[in-house]
């Protein structure tokens, strides 16, 4: 499982099989030890979602996570990932 390169190694494969390409995978979560880490680590670009398992520390507000608020959180846990939303609609 994630964030380990096994389950990104079949993910590439099966898209692969299916006709899309490696440059079509974005790695979408709310666990920012599994999730964003293991896309991060795979070179896949990738999606945190904010209103998950962390939500209480981006505000009161799922929709509008605080930007601020977020962008500590990221440098507190050493990781960056290329968006952030608040929740999947």
């Amino acid at each position: 499982g994630k964030p380990h390169p096994p389950v990104y190694d079949l993910a590439r494969r099966r898209l692969e099989a299916a006709g899309g390409g490696a440059a079509r995978i974005l790695a979408i979560g709310d666990g920012i030890a599994t999730d964003i880490q293991g896309g991060i680590g795979e070179g896949i670009d990738t999606l945190f979602v904010t209103g998950g398992l962390a939500a209480e520390a981006f505000g009161d507000d799922v929709e509008a996570p605080d930007p601020v608020r977020l962008r500590t959180w990221l440098d507190e846990r050493q990781l960056s990932p290329d968006c952030a939303i608040g929740r999947l609609r």
